[in-house]
C-alpha cells in the first residue's frame, strides 16, 4: 500500500462586529480531492476485469496453484484504487452576553456538503451528498446535505 494523497483548497472568513459585542460568525469553504484511497475490491470485480484484460494490475490477486494450473485463490487485499472528492462549507456563530446575574451563551454550527463523489472500479461515479441509508456506500456513512447543532447555556 502507498499513502493516500489529498489535495485540499480552503478559504474562510471570521466576523466579530464591534456594533454587536460578544457575537462571532465564521464561514469556511473546502474542496478536497483524494487519490489512492484504500479499498478492498470484490472477487467478482477481479474476475470480470481479468476476463477482459489479464494484464490489469488487479489480476495479480489471482493465484493459479490448483491442478493443471487451475485458479486456486483470489487474494482480496487492500489496495490504493479509489478516488474521493468532496466540497462544502462549515458555518458557525456564537453569542455571549450578560443576563441577570450570570452569562448567557449560545452557539450554532452547521455543515453543508455540496459534493461527495467516490470513484471505485466497477461502480458508477455518483454524488452521495444527501444520500442516506441503504443508498450510501459504507465509507460515507450517509452524508446529509445539511447538518447542524444549536446550544445555549446559562
Amino acid at each position: 500500500l502507498a499513502p493516500e494523497v489529498a489535495r485540499t483548497i480552503t478559504g474562510g472568513v471570521v466576523l466579530t462586529p464591534t456594533f454587536l459585542p460578544g457575537f462571532s460568525f465564521s464561514l469556511d469553504w473546502y474542496n478536497l480531492s483524494m487519490t489512492g484511497q484504500i479499498n478492498t475490491v470484490s472477487q467478482n470485480l477481479i474476475l470480470n476485469t481479468c476476463k477482459v484484460n489479464i494484464n490489469d494490475p488487479l489480476c495479480s490477486a489471482l493465484v493459479f496453484g490448483g491442478a493443471n494450473g487451475a485458479l486456486s485463490v483470489i487474494n482480496r487485499v487492500p489496495i490504493n484504487i479509489n478516488a474521493l472528492r468532496t466540497s462544502g462549507m462549515d458555518i458557525s456563530a456564537s453569542y455571549v452576553t450578560e443576563l441577570w446575574d450570570g452569562t448567557l451563551s449560545t452557539s450554532f454550527a452547521a455543515n453543508y456538503t455540496d459534493e461527495l463523489t467516490i470513484n471505485s472500479p466497477g461502480s458508477p461515479i455518483d454524488d452521495y451528498a444527501g444520500v442516506l441509508g441503504a443508498g450510501a456506500p459504507a465509507q460515507t456513512a450517509g452524508q446529509p446535505k445539511w447538518r447542524g447543532s444549536f446550544s445555549t447555556n446559562r
